[in-house]
């Protein structure tokens, strides 16, 4: 029987998407494989993945850990899913050596940023000694680990990453620990050829912490400018008339009116799939989303890198509906974008306070 392994190949990889297909309104996100396949080993295998909590960061992580770990058997997971149709599906399904880590679960604790990657380092080296114990030597660190095991074996590596971005959130202000992390990514994933493709998930852009070139090889998609995965950030319009058609309890006009908080550009209306999902579980509309976590992040995000006019917009033009939306006509590089009332009443506050210290005087009509 396989021993545990704490992040290579667990034997688990498979259950958290196991549960989600069960689930009473699952939607088809498969294809998003397709995309992972193309990026497989090319330069650009470094994809990294920031959109708002309960998009669906999680579930696509499950999704690909299933589909790529080695030794796995998900076929029958994948049964009747688009990706199925797709010429290359046998040739990457569980064929891989698979990394899947939740960095949450290091950083968010009292530790030092250093004794969090001391532990990190420590699970992760277990985990290669176990699996290949001919090519460890010690005093090896974990970069070095990797590539003489690529060197002598032929083996790469998937990392998939989950909350990337939490060292920042946990330990706001802390430059050197900040630096520390960072420079820790850097010298694990850049310009390594042991890696196949990096998929790493978080709240936040890397460029809002990137300030050299640590990790500018990777490429960002983000709720404003997702690119080609658009259609992976929520439930699509016609993602959302086939889960009406299977409950009756709500109109697709209802949730429409409550839910469909962002406009994408190439995609339409995409509807937050935690918001949409609790209310045809519940047979009620209501502001799910915003109990799901604090608005920190995004307020400082929204704070600090957003258009002054947008921020205004936003709070003083809509000063706290269940829910707000900015008209596309007012701004026309910014897509339509829906935000629960809560959220605006804990931005107005501190927005009102920079535009009287900047003496800013929109005009309103």
């Amino acid at each position: 029987m396989k021993k545990h392994r704490f992040f290579l190949n667990r034997n688990t990889s498979f259950y958290g998407f196991c549960e989600s297909i069960k689930g009473e309104y699952f939607v088809d996100k498969s294809q998003l494989i397709a995309f992972t396949n193309r990026k497989l080993g090319t330069k650009d295998k470094w994809i990294c993945v920031s959109r708002p909590r309960r998009f669906g960061k999680t579930f696509a992580l499950e999704m690909l850990d299933a589909y790529y770990t080695k030794n796995g058997d998900a076929e029958e997971l994948f049964q009747g899913l688009k990706i199925k149709e797709s010429g290359d599906f046998y040739k990457h399904l569980n064929k891989h050596n698979v990394i899947s880590i939740n960095f949450a679960k290091y950083f968010e604790s009292s530790a030092s940023c250093n004794g969090g990657i001391s532990v990190l380092c420590k699970h992760l080296m277990k985990d290669l000694t176990a699996e290949y114990p001919d090519c460890i030597e010690e005093g090896m660190d974990l970069s070095l680990t990797f590539d003489v095991i690529h060197q002598e074996k032929g083996e790469k590596f998937i990392f998939l990453i989950d909350e990337w971005d939490s060292i920042f959130r946990y330990r706001k202000g802390e430059t050197k620990e900040q630096e520390n992390f960072l420079g820790f990514l850097k010298d694990l994933f850049k310009d390594r050829s042991f890696i196949e493709l990096v998929y790493m998930t978080g709240i936040l852009p890397i460029k809002k912490y990137n300030t050299g070139s640590a990790l500018n090889m990777f490429r960002e998609y983000t709720i404003i400018d997702p690119k080609s995965l658009g259609s992976f950030f929520g439930f699509t319009k016609e993602e959302l008339s086939l889960l009406c058609e299977k409950n009756q309890n709500l109109s697709k006009e209802e949730l429409t009116e409550w839910y469909n908080g962002y406009y994408l550009e190439g995609v339409g209306n995409i509807y937050n799939p935690k918001s949409v999902v609790e209310a045809l579980s519940e047979g009620i509309c209501k502001d799910y989303w915003n109990k799901t976590g604090g608005f920190t992040e995004l307020k400082e995000s929204f704070l600090f890198q957003s258009h002054p006019i947008i921020l205004f917009h936003i709070c003083l033009l809509h000063p706290f509906p269940s829910r707000t939306i900015l008209p596309q006509s007012k701004l026309r590089q910014h897509p339509r974008r829906c935000m629960p009332g809560a959220l605006c009443q804990a931005l107005r506050p501190f927005v009102v306070g920079r535009y009287r210290r900047e003496n800013h005087r929109p005009h309103l009509a």
